[in-house]
């Protein structure tokens, strides 16, 4: 099921923090502040989407899953492939 996804869903926000922390200090690799700051503003940025699934007689309707943006401060997200 997908939402039984947790082990596999674990190691790819590992190896996403890794790498993007990787990238930001490939940028500036003598200071660990741009690295701490474009963490926190993902970390905020993820925190702000909401995500819904709908369910269907206690299934789960996989092709209605959605994600929606909590706040106003960001005008534009594009989500290819939720699911």
């Amino acid at each position: 099921m997908l939402l039984d996804d947790y082990p596999n869903a674990l190691t790819r926000a590992i190896n996403f923090d890794n790498n993007l922390t990787s990238d930001a200090l490939s940028v500036t690799p003598q200071n660990n502040d741009y690295a701490d700051i474009i963490a926190l503003s993902v970390r905020q940025l993820f925190g702000n989407i909401e995500l819904s699934a709908g369910w269907y007689n206690n299934i789960l309707v996989q092709n209605d899953i959605m994600a929606f943006m909590r706040g106003t401060w960001f005008a534009f997200v594009e989500f290819s492939n939720v699911g």
